[in-house]
């Protein structure tokens, strides 16, 4: 059985967590390697790249939400918590760290739904292929 009280979904959740940590460790040591946070997101001097509400979006979802999910998550871990019991006291005890692991969720969900849909709007596999080659997508759907 995969899920009910076996464990095993406690177990799938806590590993894919660690993968969005490391993943997300790897994402904003390259961006700060590539100057990518200064330049395009703090940098009030060069050609925006992005528009004011993306820039806020993208510094709330990657500076905000992702840290407040692993925060929250750590603090439910009770094994975690034994370790470092601040991670749950400073936010008012287990219920909660749990109601605001829940709420970031559905805000990043909604990130992510709002996301696709607008790419799919704007030309799904031009920004794809620009996502996963690099560049900037062109009217063409050329890379530049």
């Amino acid at each position: 059985m995969l899920t009910g009280q076996s464990g095993w979904g406690r177990y799938l959740h806590f590993v894919s967590a660690w993968m969005v940590v490391f993943t997300g460790v790897v994402y904003v040591l390259g961006g700060l390697r590539a100057r990518h946070f200064k330049e395009d997101l703090f940098s009030p001097q060069r050609p925006a790249k992005y528009n004011p509400i993306q820039r806020v979006t993208y510094i709330a979802v990657v500076f905000v939400l992702f840290p407040v999910m692993v925060w929250t998550g750590l603090a439910m871990s009770p094994s975690v918590t034994s370790v470092v019991p601040a991670l749950v006291t400073s936010l008012g005890g287990q219920q909660s760290a749990r109601t605001v692991h829940f709420v970031v969720a559905v805000l990043l969900v909604g990130f992510v739904i709002g996301h696709v849909t607008m790419m799919t709007f704007a030309g799904f596999s031009r920004h794809l292929r620009a996502m996963i080659l690099g560049g900037e997508p062109s009217a063409a759907g050329v890379q530049t």
